[in-house]
């Protein structure tokens, strides 16, 4: 089975890539960023299916995935412009397909949601979970299960897994 991890920050040391990676010591995944990429922001309008190849190498790493996990950060109480981007791009390349939820690259794939947020305290960092929840799902993506970790700069740091280990139970 094929675990793919996306963190959709573009920051350097970020903390969403940052808890891709501290998941990744246990969990066998392969974990990318969106720096890895270099995707520019969506700028179609057309239902030509034309894409760049960043978005083109992007669909191709969640097609190859059996189950995604998205860390997708929380900026100003909803998703990041990242991930929005991301699914922007992923409407484009199916040609605006009219059957919503039918043919993107994360239709029918099980998928986790982690934020891992600086913030101390709940609700922060899952504020944008509804949005982010119909959002998939209206793409067609199997959404299992959502996580936040907070208090994250003291917490996702090497040899910090214990205090993700409860998601990693939870995926696994």
């Amino acid at each position: 089975m094929k675990v793919v991890g996306i963190s959709f920050s573009y920051a350097d040391n970020s903390l969403q890539t940052r808890g891709l990676k501290l998941l990744q010591e246990k969990l066998d995944m392969q974990v990318c960023d969106m720096l890895d990429f270099n995707m520019p922001m969506c700028n179609s309008n057309k239902s030509d299916g034309n894409v760049p190849y960043s978005v083109d190498n992007f669909v191709e790493i969640l097609s190859s995935a059996d189950v995604l996990i998205f860390a997708v950060s929380e900026a100003t109480g909803h998703y990041c412009a990242g991930f929005k981007n991301t699914m922007d791009w992923l409407v484009v390349k199916s040609k605006f397909n009219a059957k919503l939820g039918t043919d993107y690259a994360i239709t029918d794939k099980p998928i986790f949601v982690i934020t891992f947020s600086p913030t101390s305290k709940p609700p922060a960092g899952s504020r944008h979970f509804d949005m982010t929840r119909h959002l998939l799902e209206k793409m067609g993506a199997k959404v299992i299960d959502m996580f936040v970790v907070n208090n994250s700069w003291n917490d996702i740091v090497p040899g910090g897994f214990k205090h993700i280990q409860d998601i990693h139970d939870k995926i696994k």
